[in-house]
C-alpha cells in the first residue's frame, strides 16, 4: 500500500517537479542553445513546455523517480507495521 500511494504522490507532483526544474537550469540551457529566451515564471514555463514538448513532457522522468522511491517506502511501511507489534 506504501508504495503504490508513495507512485501516486510522485506521479501527482511530476509536472510541478519538471517545471521547478526546467527553471533552475534555464541559464545552462539558453547557453547549450536549448531554450530560445528566459522563462518569465511558473505558468510560462508550464505553457511553453507544454506547447514545444507535448503535454506527457511535464511527466518525463518520473517512471525513475517512482522507481526510485517505490522500495523506500515499501520498506518504510513495512517496518512501521512491524515496530507497532
Amino acid at each position: 500500500m506504501g508504495g503504490v500511494s508513495a507512485a501516486v504522490s510522485k506521479t501527482a507532483a511530476a509536472p510541478i517537479e519538471r517545471v521547478k526544474l526546467l527553471i533552475q537550469n534555464q541559464d545552462e540551457m539558453i547557453k547549450a542553445g536549448r531554450l530560445s529566451e528566459p522563462y518569465k515564471g511558473i505558468g510560462d514555463c508550464f505553457s511553453r513546455t507544454m506547447k514545444d514538448e507535448g503535454m506527457m513532457s511535464l511527466w518525463r522522468g518520473n517512471t525513475a523517480n517512482v522507481i526510485r522511491y517505490f522500495p523506500t517506502q515499501v520498506l518504510f511501511f513495512f517496518f512501521a507495521a512491524f515496530s507497532s507489534i
